[in-house]
């Protein structure tokens, strides 16, 4: 399903930087874990790589400060 956003941000609304930082945090996400993490586990580790993968500003946090 975020892959699935992630294209409908890059084709649907042109966010076509939104769209590849989405997908990398998902790429990042998933691990090659055995164990699978619950659906809110899973959303916790997307949303902990979203500053990894950023390829803007948007999640920097002097960003938004200044």
């Amino acid at each position: 399903m975020l892959l699935a956003a992630a294209l409908m941000l890059a084709e649907g609304l042109g966010e076509r930087s939104g769209a590849a930082t989405l997908s990398g945090a998902v790429g990042l996400a998933g691990g090659d874990d055995a164990r699978r993490p619950s659906t809110r586990g899973h959303a916790d580790l997307v949303l902990s790589q979203l500053p990894v993968t950023a390829a803007n500003a948007e999640f920097y946090r002097e960003a938004a400060c200044g």
